[in-house]
């Protein structure tokens, strides 16, 4: 376990290195960083963290901005409360428009607002890139953010 363990941190490094002067990238090698940190995700949490993943295998040509969706797992895990009584569960959805990632909501009592930096960081990439917005939904059950998926040749 401590192997794998190891590979699939490396997978996520070596993945956050050779983007990191890409624009944007494709939804397949988005998924194989999110693959690789979900299964780290697991190992820490186990059974009060659940992911749900659909609609990839039609749009893994899309682009969207890279660590999208690694930042936004990363945010949902940061802001709340992952036990046995409270697991949480994320979905990653991809569709004709959209890659939406959402998650129950159980807020951490914090003393430190969230500054959303991560997300304001998203979502002017996507402007600078695409001239999109992200779209971020909170209500009192769930955190909902939906990237939009972006043509190639739409972009820039």
């Amino acid at each position: 376990m401590a192997v794998k363990f190891v590979e699939n941190l490396s997978k996520v490094y070596r993945y956050i290195l050779e983007i990191k002067e890409k624009n944007l990238i494709t939804l397949r090698e988005e998924i194989k960083c999110y693959d690789a940190y979900e299964f780290l995700l697991k190992i820490r949490f186990g059974e009060n963290i659940n992911f749900v993943k659909t609609g990839f295998n039609e749009y893994k040509n899309q682009y969207i901005v890279p660590s999208s969706i690694q930042l936004l797992i990363e945010n949902a895990v940061k802001h709340n409360i992952i036990s046995k009584a409270n697991p949480l569960t994320i979905s990653i959805i991809a569709d004709d428009d959209f890659v939406t990632v959402k998650n129950n909501l159980q807020l951490k009592n914090t003393i430190d607002p969230s500054t959303k930096t991560g997300l304001k960081n998203i979502q002017k990439r996507y402007e600078l890139l695409n001239h999109s917005k992200i779209e971020i939904i909170e209500n009192n059950t769930e955190f909902i953010v939906k990237l939009p998926l972006i043509n190639i040749k739409q972009a820039l």
